[in-house]
């Protein structure tokens, strides 16, 4: 999915790892996409 590519991105370029974790704030991203990238689709 698209959000590899982000998380794959901000490792190579940035060397950082972007996670979920319970602060996570979702604005305006569709409860099918939040799940989706919680399962870690």
């Amino acid at each position: 999915m698209w959000f590899r590519q982000i998380l794959a991105a901000a490792t190579d370029e940035y060397g950082v790892r972007l996670r979920l974790t319970p602060e996570t704030l979702w604005t305006n991203i569709p409860d099918e996409v939040r799940l989706e990238m919680s399962a870690g689709r």
